[in-house]
């Protein structure tokens, strides 16, 4: 629960998460690797309002997100995590397009 609060948290907050984006990019990317799949699912719809909505730029870790997401594109991953991180992966284009290899996506989401 508190990971999908600070979730909604930080979507409300949208650029006024900047002051604590460092700690909450932190805490989403350690969720990522929880046992529970709820907390997966939950902390990266978490990172991908962060990635989205604060003003400073997290596009170079773009790779380290991406690798970490890769997990949910897999056959067995639970479908809501999966359509989180088809969300997280959709806000970091929209924010920074040049820092995604955009010529990968679609081969990575065709199995969503």
């Amino acid at each position: 629960m508190a990971i999908a609060g600070l979730g909604e948290v930080t979507g409300a907050l949208k650029e006024g998460v900047v002051k604590h984006t460092a700690e909450l990019f932190t805490t989403f990317m350690n969720a990522i690797d929880d046992s529970a799949d709820e907390v997966k699912s939950n902390a990266v719809y978490g990172l991908g309002l962060l990635l989205e909505g604060t003003p400073q730029d997290l596009s170079g870790q773009y790779n380290a997100v991406l690798n970490k997401l890769q997990q949910f594109f897999s056959e067995g991953a639970q479908q809501n995590a999966k359509d989180n991180a088809v969300g997280c992966v959709s806000r970091m284009i929209l924010r920074h397009p040049q820092a995604i290899p955009l010529d990968m996506v679609p081969t990575s989401l065709g199995s969503c």
